[in-house]
């Protein structure tokens, strides 16, 4: 191994442990619930927005069982249901993250 090669390695594995973070990425889901006269029910077809800058978005459309699942780095991000803003959250470094269940209508 050359010695160039040798310190870009180094240089790599420094700046990986410095970052903590930097490749981490969390599995995150969450549900979308109706609230409708009887309780709340899922809320299937919902477009989810999860945002961490206004054009920095991933979408996704719930199933009949009102969950979305996403991969998203640690940080916070603002949560919308069918183009209306209903929360913030802050995305933990670890694993995996449940949303608390948001109300859709």
């Amino acid at each position: 191994m050359n010695a160039r090669f040798k310190s870009q390695v180094v240089l790599v594995l420094l700046l990986v442990m410095a970052s903590g973070s930097a490749f981490a990425v969390v599995n995150v889901r969450g549900r979308i619930d109706f609230g409708g006269p009887t309780g709340t029910i899922p809320m299937a077809n919902a477009t989810v927005m999860i945002c961490s800058a206004p054009n920095a978005c991933v979408s996704y459309v719930t199933g009949n069982d009102g969950m979305f699942y996403v991969q998203l780095n640690p940080g916070p991000y603002s949560i919308s249901v069918n183009g209306v803003d209903k929360t913030s959250v802050s995305i933990p470094d670890q694993t995996n993250f449940d949303v608390p269940a948001i109300l859709g209508n």
